[in-house]
């Protein structure tokens, strides 16, 4: 047995170096392959080694000397700039034509060009008297480079127009005492700025709004919010809701400028259950105050409750949007509660995992248009600004 000279690199094809072990004639490399840690088949007296050992302490047996090619390492071979830099070249015919388009350095050019070549083991170009030509890899790689290209020229361009004219569905939740000020509004608004985006609106309570929402069930929704510091949600304040005594019109509770909240506490009231942000609230306000409820009935829906006080069934505790129109109609009176100690937000909350092109442009939306509608007085935050009808 004779043994091999030190490690030294092919002297015709790049990449490869000889193996550093024992060469023996007659013993076939492929029975010695597994046991060597040496991966690949015998051609020629080349095999590929699998570059997880050090040569050193490979030891395998040929009848000629054994030359091998380290693994590619992992990392990026064609990145979409060396294949437009690729294409480039050839559509040009030259390398200084296609760095004068690239607006690049020539050098650059080159030297992305031999990593490309490099990492995908092959030369791509041949220089002749009419300039650059590919070689026979260098024209297969020419098709894939242009449809990869164009693929992603196409992804770029679907994504602008999207960005540009927002489409799909978006799903947004909407409190019930809420959703007869904003929905129709609002519906109106998406159909005129985004009219290939379907809106999809979900009216419950606030809790169970929120439970979408965690649940990516909705990507947003209108929420109220009682003394919350923190939220997993991308928040937009929309506005405070003062809170009113709501009371029969009948004139056995004469109206006042402003109602104390322990003088509150001391009236038979028909409020939702603790599942109702109103009701947390005030459930709150009482126990820091000392304070008990005296709750006479209970009720989750705001349109049964303002029936039932106009017909003179006690009093309830409401934002202006739950009552306004029974006040309007003179059914009701309304009586601002005074000294609360936190207030009733409302806010629009977005789920961070919505990444539906819509949301942003649909988001801007709800915004403005809750600011519009206070404006105009058709989501009122105190109901003198929306004036009783004539008659």
């Amino acid at each position: 047995m004779q043994r091999a000279g030190s490690p030294r690199a092919h002297p015709g094809r790049r990449g490869l170096r000889q193996v550093q072990g024992w060469r023996q004639r007659g013993v076939d490399l492929g029975g010695q392959i597994g046991r060597s840690g040496v991966h690949g088949t015998r051609t020629g007296g080349t095999a590929t080694y699998n570059g997880s050992r050090s040569p050193a302490r490979v030891t395998v047996f040929s009848d000629a000397p054994i030359w091998i090619r380290d693994a590619p390492r992992a990392t990026p071979a064609m990145d979409l700039r060396r294949l437009r830099y690729f294409v480039t070249i050839l559509e040009t015919g030259s390398f200084s034509q296609a760095a004068e388009r690239l607006h690049v350095v020539q050098s650059a050019l080159s030297a992305q060009i031999q990593k490309l070549e490099d990492s995908l083991g092959t030369r791509l170009f041949v220089r002749d008297a009419h300039g650059v030509q590919p070689t026979p890899s260098g024209r297969k790689l020419l098709g894939h480079a242009r449809r990869i290209l164009d693929m992603v020229a196409a992804a770029e361009h679907d994504l602008r127009q999207d960005a540009e004219s927002p489409r799909g569905i978006v799903r947004i939740g909407i409190p019930s005492s809420i959703s007869r000020m904003m929905t129709v509004p609002l519906l109106q608004t998406v159909e005129q700025a985004h009219p290939d985006v379907t809106l999809h609106v979900v009216e419950a309570m606030t809790d169970e709004l929120e439970t979408l929402l965690k649940q990516n069930r909705l990507e947003m929704a209108i929420l109220f919010t009682v003394g919350e510091t923190g939220s997993p949600h991308l928040i937009d304040p929309l506005r405070d809701e003062p809170l009113y005594l709501v009371s029969p019109a009948d004139g056995s509770t004469p109206p006042a400028r402003a109602v104390p909240f322990p003088e509150l506490a001391r009236m038979d009231l028909v409020l939702p259950t603790l599942r109702h942000r109103v009701r947390q609230m005030l459930s709150r306000e009482a126990e820091q105050r000392g304070l008990a409820l005296r709750i006479k009935h209970e009720l989750d829906s705001m349109a049964q409750t303002v029936q039932l006080i106009a017909a003179g069934n006690g009093s309830s505790v409401m934002i202006v949007s739950s009552f306004i129109e029974e006040w309007l109609a003179g059914r009701v009176q309304a009586t601002p509660v005074s000294d609360l100690r936190t207030a009733a937000r409302v806010v629009l909350a977005t789920s961070h995992g919505a990444s539906h092109s819509a949301v942003a442009g649909i988001r801007d939306l709800v915004v403005a248009t809750s600011a519009r509608l206070a404006r105009d007085g058709t989501w009122p935050d105190r109901p003198e600004s929306c004036p009783r009808p004539p008659g």
